[in-house]
């Protein structure tokens, strides 16, 4: 599989699949019901960047062994008119492993703003971009509420 990213030179270091367990089956008559998606973790430099390893916990808590690639993670309702939104824990480990505290995660389709909060709880600064306005605002009361 080749990603646009690749084709300009970024280095994809890891596929994550996030496995939604409680996704709405399909009413399609001709295809199977999708119950995952896939999340990218580029970098320019293979021998100059930030990884926080993160490690996987336990039932009763302890964290073992280096972390997976496929998380089986709740699709979460909200309350936000955005009919893409996804649940913060979806977005804390990228955050934790790749970027420092202080340091600044940009996301390139902010949608209802779910990235800046959890960027924001973390002690990370946030960059986020939306082509529409209405989207922008719920970032806003979300990172001002």
């Amino acid at each position: 599989m080749s990603v646009a990213l690749q084709d300009v030179g970024w280095n994809l270091r890891n596929t994550v699949i996030w496995y939604k367990p409680n996704v709405f089956v399909t009413s399609a008559k001709d295809s199977f019901t999708m119950d995952f998606e896939y999340l990218y973790w580029f970098v320019k430099d293979t021998h100059n960047y930030y990884f926080d390893q993160q490690f996987e916990s336990t039932t009763d808590g302890k964290s073992i062994r280096n972390m997976r690639t496929v998380w089986e993670i709740v699709n979460g309702q909200n309350s936000y008119k955005h009919y893409a939104g996804f649940p913060k824990k979806l977005v804390e480990t990228p955050i934790k492993a790749t970027c420092p505290i202080n340091g600044v995660v940009l996301d390139p389709f902010i949608g209802s703003g779910t990235t800046a909060v959890v960027a924001q709880e973390l002690n990370r600064n946030w960059i986020g971009v939306d082509i529409n306005k209405e989207y922008l605002d719920i970032v806003i009361e979300r990172v001002t509420s």
